[in-house]
Formats: C-alpha cells, structure tokens, sequence
C-alpha cells in the first residue's frame, strides 16, 4: 500500500513536471521531427547502453566495498535514483536514497552503500575534470575562456576536494568523523527545530553511520589496485558516450563541428549539469550550452536546435525510463544474495 502511495506521488510530480514545462517539450517535438532519424535512433541506442553502463559502475562500487547485488538490479536502481532525483531534488541526496532504502530491504550496510555513493560522485567528478580540462584549453586557444567557464569549474574542484577530504578523515579515523558527523547532526537538528518543533537526527545514529561508513572505506583499502582503479573505467565510458550521442545529434542536423567543438562543448554542458542548483541542469544547461556552442562557432539557431535534441537523448529519455525503473523498484522483491562474479 505504501509502495503504491509513493508511486502515485511521484506520478504527481511527473505531472506537475511537465506541465511547467510543456513548452520546451512541445518544442523538443518539433525539433526532432526536422532531424535525421537514423543518427538519433542510434543516439537513443547509446543512451540505453549507457544506462547499462551505468548499472556496471555501480557494481564495480558495490563489489569493491563486499556488497554483493546485480548488475540490472542496479541499472534499474540508478535510472530510478536519476528520476526520483528530478523530482525531488535536496542536495542530491534522493538519488542516494534509492540505493540505501532497497539495501535497508535486503539488510545490506547503509554506511557502505552511502560510501558507494560518495564514491561514485567522486569517480565521476575525477573523470570528468579530465575531459574538462581538455575542453579549457580549447576555449583558452580559441580566445573564448571566460569566468562563465572557471567559475563553475572552481565549484567543481571543490566539491571533489570535499568529497575527497570525507573519504581521509573516515580512512585515517572513525573518531573524527563520527564526531563531525555528530556536529552536522546537532547543526540540523538546531535548524530545523523551530520549523518542527522536534529533532529529527540522532547523534548515535550518526555514530552507528560512521563505523558502517568507516567499515566499507577499509573493506575498499583491502582490496586490491584493479577493483579501486576499476570505477574509473565505466565513468569515462560515461562521459564518452555522451560525447558520442553529441556528435550523433550534430549529424543528425548536419551541422559543421570540429573534434575540438565536440569536446569542449560537452565539457560545459556537462558542468552545467553537475553544478547547476537544478535537478541535472534542467532549465540552466538549456540556457548555458547553446552559449557555449555558439562561442565555438556554431550558429545559434543550431546550437539550440541541438541542445534541445541532445537534452531529449540525455536527460527526458533516461527520465521516462527512470519512472519505469522506479515502478520496478518499488514492487516487492525476493531477497537474492547473487555472488560478486554475477553480473
């Protein structure tokens, strides 16, 4: 029953979702139908493999912290997670909440699967800067660099910097971080009392995280070079497919581009989605990535014909088959205990 209730809330906010935007689909609608279909048809191809790829990064984090799950159950439960996500954006912790509540179903750990979490945000943000510094210097020898660009790239840095500085202190000290943990805890309990009139966070609670969180960081450290190497694999699969389907849509319209416009202009794109305080960039990547394209020479009417194309492969596609993914979620499962090698 309560499955069904969350299911019926989410769909009222797809609802809502789409009727605050059913101008820009309506004209997403229009721009595929002027598009080569065979290009996009392989676009859209990519993306779904890219979704399975997906699910592979997260078993690599799984499997290098001793958690042992599927490969689909975990391609069903990012697509779930990026959707849920959309929906319902804090901090991007509702992503993050998916993993830990079907792992609470299955009496898995939540403080190694938030580690797999973190991780996969760092692994991604590493992979990416990669590619982003490449797009940087391209701008920089185009004369076209600008704050717009190294403003959110700072972000960026600092918020891998962040990450990287939780995963130290867990690694060098359970103390540390469990009393850190505790001071966020008392920080938002203060917070949010006068609004509900009761603390919502535990300290012990936060204490009992830092040793799971603590116990997953030394099960990754006894592991060996390949499985803490391995993640990087599937994230920079991630981000060249998504350069792969940005080259398929300037196909698709036979737009002139460089390999150097392709690069860059994902790099931007791409850190608009990260950084952007919108639910994967949604209404700021639509309004920054035709700028970024056209101060690379591409016209703006094309620029924005392929942002708005490019952003249907990427992030309306992925969203549909997330709500479809979240309704598989949610169904009642076995509990199955598949062996690290099943994938």
């Amino acid at each position: 029953m309560i499955r069904r209730l969350l299911y019926l809330f989410f769909l009222v906010l797809v609802a809502i979702l789409i009727v605050t935007r059913f101008t820009e689909l309506e004209d997403i609608a229009a721009t595929i139908l002027q598009a080569d279909w065979r290009f996009l048809a392989v676009a859209f191809a990519v993306q779904l493999f890219l979704l399975l790829n997906n699910g592979f990064y997260f078993w690599t984090l799984y499997n290098g912290l001793g958690i042992r799950e599927r490969t689909l159950r975990l391609t069903l439960l990012s697509s779930a997670g990026f959707a849920v996500g959309v929906l319902t954006p804090v901090a991007g912790t509702t992503s993050l909440a998916v993993f830990v509540a079907d792992g609470r179903l299955k009496g898995l750990p939540s403080g190694k699967i938030t580690v797999a979490g973190v991780l996969s945000l760092l692994y991604d943000y590493l992979a990416f800067l990669a590619i982003l510094a490449l797009g940087l210097i391209i701008f920089f020898r185009r004369n076209i660099l600008s704050a717009r660009e190294l403003v959110p790239t700072a972000i960026l840095a600092a918020m891998a910097g962040g990450i990287t500085y939780f995963i130290v202190v867990g690694l060098r000290s359970e103390v540390t971080l469990g009393n850190s943990l505790a001071k966020m805890t008392r920080l938002g309990n203060r917070m949010l009392k006068p609004l509900l009139r009761k603390e919502i966070f535990k300290e012990e609670n936060a204490v009992k995280f830092a040793h799971e969180t603590v116990e997953g960081l030394q099960e990754l450290r006894k592991k060996s070079k390949l499985a803490i190497i391995l993640p990087f694999v599937p994230s920079f699969v991630h981000k060249l497919l998504l350069m792969f389907i940005l080259f398929l849509v300037f196909k698709a319209y036979q737009a002139p581009f460089s390999p150097g416009t392709i690069i860059a202009g994902f790099g931007i794109g791409y850190l608009f989605v990260i950084v952007s305080i919108t639910p994967a960039g949604l209404g700021v990547v639509e309004g920054t990535f035709p700028l970024a394209l056209t101060a690379l020479g591409v016209p703006l009417g094309t620029a924005v014909i392929i942002t708005l194309t490019y952003r249907a492969v990427t992030f309306w596609f992925p969203f549909l088959i997330g709500l479809w993914s979240l309704r598989r979620v949610l169904k009642p499962t076995r509990n199955e205990n598949p062996t690290p090698s099943e994938i």
